[in-house]
């Protein structure tokens, strides 16, 4: 049986188009067409909304395992405030609690009109729910430890969970966390790791934290302080991250066939020039609301728009967001930045889905794409979500 959607206005995923319903069969999209207001009674089992109908949205960076931590830490402290918060508290709750906060937020994000994930993974605790989730996650499994004697035992704990994954019909990449939390030794594990998928997708950290930048323009940094004063690190366990820094970041760019810089709050322009040569193979991940809530401060996207399309959003989790919703984060670039909401809508949508490389069935309203879609409203600069259509 076919079902015709009508709104008063389409968006297909990168741009709004004369068409304004689509006609659906068994989930998936068979035509996009026009039909005027006197042509509705031609169509049997159509149903008329009076707004705006985008394709799902695609979450490009979350960390779902961390959903116990909604509302438990104090924002606008920094990057060492947060960690402080982290270490403080993430012990502080029980295996129930977690599955619990697991299970309400992967809902909630569906609620929110999310269809698609790129998730952060540093253990096994979201893989019973991903697997009977309607969202469809590709895992970034995460590595990350600064001690070279304990680097082989760390990696094939993350492999363990790389291969849970995977053999759990899940998508999963194993990713470097940043440019200053791997030991020597573990960037040469990460190196000579040959990933199973057949496309290997990267996701980073990168320039997110003002302690970060001061790393990457100088050898000192409050960052490397922490580590000394919080784990008794040497500076001669650390003096990689100086020497290193640029040598790893050119390595992550060369192995994946294309790659995510994640938060990007303190990129320069002078950064934009030592990237150019991978210019095509970079999506710029922007999260402005953890940014707000660590940082206190928001990337400059219009430097960024400046030097690439490909800009796709995330939320960051819950211990630096108050929500998982992709709609809160285009308003908040809607309010501080020059961008129309036809740009930051193709973020949320087509572009989050190339950068996780599943554009063959999310991110567009075209014939043969998922039949998962929103009803929006846009106002005053100003979008808002107001049924996520689903079948």
């Amino acid at each position: 049986m076919y079902r015709v959607i009508k709104a008063r206005q389409l968006f297909d995923g990168e741009r709004f188009v004369p068409e304004n319903a689509v006609v659906i069969k068994d989930n998936k999209i068979v035509e996009v067409v026009h039909i005027s207001k006197e042509e509705e009674a031609q169509w049997e089992n159509i149903i008329i909304y009076d707004g705006i109908l985008v394709p799902g949205f695609v979450n490009t960076h979350c960390h779902l395992e961390l959903s116990y931590l909604h509302q438990q830490f104090e924002s606008g402290g920094g990057m060492i405030h947060f960690l402080h918060q982290m270490f403080d508290k993430r012990h502080n709750f029980s295996q129930q609690q977690i599955q619990e906060a697991i299970t309400h937020w992967d809902k909630q994000m569906y609620n929110n009109g999310i269809v698609a994930v790129g998730d952060i993974v540093n253990s096994m605790d979201t893989l019973h729910i991903k697997k009977n989730s309607a969202i469809e996650y590709i895992n970034f499994i995460e590595i990350f430890g600064l001690k070279n004697n304990n680097a082989e035992a760390l990696f094939n704990q993350y492999l363990e969970v790389y291969n849970s994954f995977r053999s759990n019909g899940l998508k999963a990449n194993v990713v470097p966390h940043s440019p200053y939390s791997l030991s020597k030794e573990l960037w040469s594990k990460y190196r000579n790791f040959k990933d199973a998928s057949s496309v290997s997708i990267g996701s980073f950290h990168f320039m997110e934290s003002r302690v970060e930048r001061q790393l990457w323009d100088s050898h000192s940094s409050e960052l490397m302080d922490y580590f000394v004063n919080k784990f008794r690190y040497t500076l001669k366990e650390l003096e990689h991250l100086f020497k290193n820094k640029k040598e790893y970041l050119n390595f992550y760019l060369q192995k994946n066939d294309w790659s995510l810089l994640v938060h990007n709050t303190y990129l320069q322009e002078k950064d934009l020039d030592a990237l150019s040569t991978y210019q095509d193979k970079i999506f710029f991940c922007l999260c402005p609301n953890a940014n707000l809530f660590i940082e206190n401060r928001l990337p400059n996207v219009l430097l960024i728009k400046s030097f690439t399309d490909k800009i796709c959003l995330g939320t960051d989790s819950l211990a630096s967001n108050y929500n998982l919703s992709i709609v809160d984060e285009m308003n908040v670039i809607l309010k501080h930045f020059d961008v129309s909401a036809e740009e930051v809508l193709k973020w949320a949508t087509s572009n989050g889905a190339v950068a996780l490389g599943i554009q063959n069935k999310y991110g567009y309203i075209q014939k043969n794409y998922l039949a998962s879609l929103n009803l929006i409203e846009i106002k005053d600069k100003r979008i808002d979500l107001v049924e996520s259509i689903k079948y």
